[in-house]
């Protein structure tokens, strides 16, 4: 699986019974974090339905965003 135009790809390594997967990303640590910055999008209700610009995540904050 690739992410984000080649930005993050994984790889299937497991099949569980219960049709979960175990997955191995190519990057980890700090890189990992930072290619998840740049491929995400901030999750939104469904009553939100302008897309917020990268840069702009403070506009919407939830009781969650104190962990990263």
């Amino acid at each position: 699986m690739i992410f984000g135009k080649q930005t993050l790809s994984a790889e299937v390594i497991e099949e569980c019974e219960n049709g979960h997967r175990i997955i191995r990303f190519d990057q980890a640590g700090q890189a990992f974090k930072e290619a998840l910055h740049q491929i995400g999008e901030m999750p939104l209700p469904p009553y939100i339905k302008e897309k917020l610009a990268k840069g702009n995540e403070e506009r919407y904050q939830t009781v969650f965003s104190k962990i990263e």
